[in-house]
C-alpha cells in the first residue's frame, strides 16, 4: 500500500470507533439525504480578482477552494485518515481531487484532475496546474496531475 515517497503515521483504530461502523453499517441500509451548501465568495472573488491583474494567468476560484480543503484538512489530519486494519493511517500530504471543464474537438468535457500535495501550495501554483490541466486535455491527453510535466 506504501509507496516509498509517501509519509504517513500510523495510529491504533480505537475501540470506540469499532461502534462507529456499526452505526455506518446500520446507515447504509437507510437513504441519505443530500444538502446543498451556500457559501458567499464575494470578498474571495474581490481578492483572487485583485490579485490576477498582476499574475498571468489569473487565479482561479476552483484553486482557491481546492486550496481551502487542503489546508482544512491539514489542520485536522483525522479528517483525512485511512482505516487500515486496527490501525489509522494519517496522511501527510494533501491530495485533492476536483473536475475541471476543458474544450476538446470543440466540445465540452469533464475531467478529472487530482492535485497531489495540495496542502503545501499556494493558490498561484493550484491556478497554475489547472490552467496546464486545460491545455493538456485540450491536446488530448488527461489531465491527472503532474506526471505530463517533465
Amino acid at each position: 500500500m506504501s509507496h516509498q515517497h509517501e509519509r504517513y503515521e500510523a495510529r491504533p483504530f480505537l475501540k470506540i470507533r469499532r461502534a462507529y461502523l456499526d452505526i455506518l453499517a446500520a446507515g447504509r441500509r437507510r437513504h441519505l439525504i443530500h444538502g446543498l451548501v451556500e457559501v458567499d465568495v464575494t470578498e474571495a472573488r474581490r481578492r483572487l480578482h485583485a490579485h490576477s491583474t498582476h499574475t498571468a494567468p489569473r487565479l482561479s476560484i476552483t484553486a482557491f477552494l481546492i486550496y481551502c480543503v487542503a489546508q482544512a484538512v491539514e489542520a485536522d489530519r483525522m479528517m483525512h485518515a485511512h482505516r487500515h486494519g486496527k490501525r489509522l493511517i494519517l496522511f501527510e500530504e494533501v491530495d485533492v481531487n476536483s473536475q475541471i471543464e476543458a474544450d476538446l474537438d470543440d466540445q465540452k468535457i469533464i475531467q478529472s484532475l487530482l492535485v497531489r500535495q495540495a496542502n503545501g501550495k499556494s493558490v498561484a501554483q493550484i491556478s497554475q496546474e489547472i490552467h496546464d490541466a486545460h491545455k493538456h486535455v485540450a491536446a488530448g491527453e488527461a489531465a491527472i496531475g503532474p506526471r505530463w510535466r517533465s
